[in-house]
């Protein structure tokens, strides 16, 4: 889109010039005609525009920010659509902002910066107040009318702002919902965002106000994320040592890697800056006004898993209680299953598997900010050593599209991998190493799931389009809009949809394309498998949900799993296993429901996935794949040194299989005698 021209008229207002331009718009000065008031008019770039996932997010988020009455939060006049152009009007700031502000001068003194930092954490209470979380406070979000003692600040762009349980940190195609040098390190982590992931930024923000410069400055996104996620707090005595010493605390605490350490509420920092700069202490209670998703959750920053997905933290030390012995009863409603003799027929396992995530999503932000920005940090490269029995890397790395990111194996030794950023499925004969790319319209495929009815991928525009895997002919298939957070499998004669956001799961026929009626699957539904007489939905308070493929409703009660926070859900020879985010993977046996005892593994893992008495895990930051022994419970051989950091890892046919989005490639380990 040209950009409008000065003068032109556009949604019943006449440009009057640019104010800025962003990656998802431009924002003109404009009147609006009936009224004769100038605004600002932010018109949405139209490749966004055209995305249907992001015209209803850009519906949402409007009401949201149009419903925060706060006297330092940009008051929103409109939204709507002209000639297929989305746009915002809002109360147009005669002024700057904060970024430029301390371009143009530098650090800015103490009591300057205090102030302005106050008045933002009052903004940021009032829609802490209200559940939301911003999820993008950066001095280019603070905009500031009038000067010196008596410039008022104003928090804007709202229209990034997410429902603090929205479990993704996407809002749609090449989009993530905050910015590198003020992301609080749970939000790198895939961990729950809440109010204190503001006061992180905050407190970023706050550092750079007084001293010029980014907290973190360094020459790449890798060194941004690991500083946020290891470095400590940056020291303003070194950049800027004429500024009070107590500021010094303040920063610090804002800025603390465990949001339980940091300031309970955005206000609390502000006024401790305020007291900073006047040589005081605070003299009210700390208090924290968070409310609803927004509200801090015990032990949210103590020990979980770095997913793929969002992730539930548990306390540090805790432990889980132990699951039901063999000779427990199931639970009372339990769906009524014959024991047949194992192994089990009568649950098969589909002719497919993915790489499963550890928690909700594969898209979640761990794994889709290193795809989408190229973040994860280049590692690895030599072979494991020879002899380690978990597996060696055999031959050189598999060019496939750019950015591969979930993968799917079917019976015929077919790997399907979705590539994030050239809109493409790579076809990976697993015999050959022959990869055949297959062009898939619309944005990016960020699922993928095969069964021997066919292949389906799931893309950010939120629709399903279907591979033929002899021909490799597609098709698209029309879908509700989803919530931000969709898992795809395949299996039972369909393809299924968990869309945890709305609760429901959806159904698509492999014979007919058509779309089911949405099955209720409640609250909080973090995994997703499929089997031939139920597919199973795991939910973050410990329970297993049971789907009837046949009638495609809810039987019997939940599964009682034993551990909250369930996340990662796989179905492998009759058994079902489920990752739990204290770090341990659990097996159950379909027909007796009894819960196995646990796999334990270290933190940092991304996505798993089981082979014959094995679990594979890829550690991302470590740049390792690491092999665990089902029957022992304990890791095999050494850790598998792997290229590029791994995303997504499949046990196909023959070969272990792994992903890594930064350097476009696959690679193959032979997992040995002892089998995948």
């Amino acid at each position: 889109m040209s950009e409008l021209a000065t003068g032109s008229e556009f949604a019943g207002h006449r440009i009057e010039g640019v104010a800025g331009r962003g990656g998802m718009g431009v924002v003109y000065v404009a009147t609006h005609l009936a009224l004769d008031r100038r605004v600002a008019l932010k018109v949405i770039t139209p490749q966004y525009a055209e995305d249907s996932g992001f015209r209803e997010r850009f519906k949402r988020e409007s009401k949201t920010a149009a419903s925060i009455n706060h006297p330092n939060v940009i008051p929103i006049y409109h939204a709507g659509e002209e000639d297929g152009l989305l746009y915002i009007t809002m109360y147009l700031v005669e002024g700057t902002d904060l970024k430029d502000l301390i371009v143009s001068r530098g650090g800015l003194p103490p009591a300057e910066a205090a102030g302005l930092v106050s008045q933002v954490g009052d903004a940021l209470d009032a829609a802490h107040a209200r559940g939301l979380v911003h999820r993008d406070i950066k001095p280019g979000n603070v905009v500031i009318e009038g000067s010196d003692g008596q410039a008022r600040a104003y928090l804007t762009d709202f229209g990034l702002t997410k429902k603090a349980s929205s479990q993704s940190g996407l809002t749609g195609t090449g989009m993530f919902v905050g910015t590198l040098d003020y992301i609080a390190p749970e939000q790198l982590q895939g961990k729950p965002v809440d109010a204190r992931s503001d006061v992180y930024a905050l407190g970023c923000v706050l550092y750079q106000a007084l001293s010029g410069q980014v907290p973190y400055p360094r020459d790449s996104e890798p060194a941004k994320i690991w500083a946020h996620m290891g470095e400590p707090p940056p020291s303003l005595a070194e950049t800027a040592p004429g500024v009070p010493r107590d500021f010094e605390e303040v920063v610090g605490r804002a800025m603390a890697k465990e949001p339980e350490q940091r300031y309970p509420s955005a206000g609390d920092l502000g006024r401790a800056a305020l007291a900073a700069a006047g040589g005081q202490n605070v003299a009210e209670p700390e208090r924290s006004v968070a409310v609803g998703a927004a509200a801090g959750q015990p032990g949210s920053g103590a020990t979980a898993v770095a997913s793929a997905g969002a992730t539930q933290a548990v306390p540090a030390g805790a432990t889980a209680p132990a699951g039901p012995g063999l000779g427990d009863t199931p639970p009372s409603g339990f769906p009524a299953v014959t024991p047949p003799p194992s192994p089990y027929p009568g649950v098969a396992q589909p002719a497919k598997r993915s790489p499963l995530p550890f928690v909700l999503g594969g898209v979640g932000l761990v794994a889709v900010l290193a795809v989408i920005l190229g973040v994860f940090v280049l590692g690895g490269g030599d072979e494991a050593d020879p002899g380690n029995p978990a597996g060696d890397v055999v031959g050189s790395p598999i060019d496939v599209g750019d950015q591969p990111f979930d993968m799917a194996t079917s019976l015929d030794g077919t790997i399907w991998i979705a590539n994030l950023s050239d809109s493409s499925v790579s076809k990976l004969d697993e015999a050959s190493g022959g990869v055949t790319p297959i062009t898939i319209e619309g944005s990016a495929p960020s699922a993928i799931a095969a069964s021997d009815d066919g292949v389906w991928a799931y893309t950010f525009s939120e629709t399903i389009t279907r591979i033929d895997p002899e021909t490799n002919e597609t098709r698209d298939i029309t879908i509700p809009p989803l919530g931000d957070a969709v898992l795809l499998e395949a299996g039972a004669g369909a393809a299924w949809i968990l869309d945890s956001e709305n609760e429901r799961v959806l159904r698509i026929d492999a014979a007919s394309d058509e779309v089911s009626e949405p099955i209720d699957v409640g609250a909080g539904a973090s995994g997703l498998a499929v089997g031939t007489d139920f597919v199973f939905v795991a939910r973050e308070n410990g329970e297993i949900v049971f789907i009837s493929p046949t009638t495609q409703e809810v039987v019997g009660r939940p599964l009682e799993v034993g551990v909250d926070d369930l996340g990662g859900v796989g179905f492998v020879e009759g058994r079902l296993y489920v990752a739990a985010r204290n770090r341990e993977l659990r097996e159950i046996d379909v027909a007796s429901g009894v819960v196995g005892e646990p796999v334990q593994f270290p933190s940092g893992a991304s996505f798993f996935d089981i082979g014959e008495d094995s679990l594979w895990i890829t550690f991302p930051i470590a740049n390792e794949l690491r092999r665990f022994s089902l029957s022992e419970r304990e890791p095999v051989g050494e850790p598998i040194e792997v290229e590029r950091s791994p995303g997504g890892v499949i046990v196909g046919e023959q070969s272990v299989w792994v992903a890594h989005p930064n350097g476009d490639v696959v690679v193959e380990v032979d997992p040995g005698e002892g089998g995948g």
